[in-house]
């Protein structure tokens, strides 16, 4: 006799076996099989690709295996799903911190302005510079208005 073994944590499907004879029941005549408690003689389907089968209330069910994956804490931590089921409050992209992108964007304005202020005292462009410095300042209040 066919019987589907579980796992006795999860009820997760694990492998289908033989049921041994017990001998000491079935020596009256009728044949009686063993049966592991974590074990049943109802045959799971084959899971959806991304699921998979547990045993639960009688009867198999599918359920998503989102095991190995990696998805992220509110506070960007990673987190690399270990159990059977789907994930719940986990980001699947670390989660951008728009203030700091636009502060790391002016940061490279300022880095960019400060070197064409060099390079036009550099090469004596006088011409250029008023407007370089008044670039160059909008620059920081910008910066300063994002901390």
């Amino acid at each position: 006799m066919k019987i589907y073994i579980y796992d006795t944590k999860n009820n997760e499907y694990l492998y289908e076996a033989e049921a041994q004879i017990d001998p000491l029941a079935s020596s009256k005549g009728e044949t009686i099989y063993l049966m592991p408690p974590n074990a049943t003689q109802i045959a799971p389907t084959e899971p959806k690709a991304g699921y998979a089968n547990i045993f639960t209330n009688g009867k198999w069910e599918q359920i998503k295996d989102e095991r190995g994956k990696t998805y992220y804490g509110n506070d960007n931590n990673v987190v690399t799903i270990t159990e059977l089921g789907q994930e719940k409050g986990l980001n699947k992209e670390p989660k951008v911190d728009e203030k700091a992108k636009q502060l790391a964007e002016i940061e490279a304005d300022i880095s960019e302005c400060e070197n064409h202020i060099r390079h036009a005292l550099f090469i004596g462009n006088t011409a250029a510079l008023e407007s370089l410095r008044n670039e160059y300042k909008e620059l920081i209040i910008q910066r300063e208005g994002l901390k």
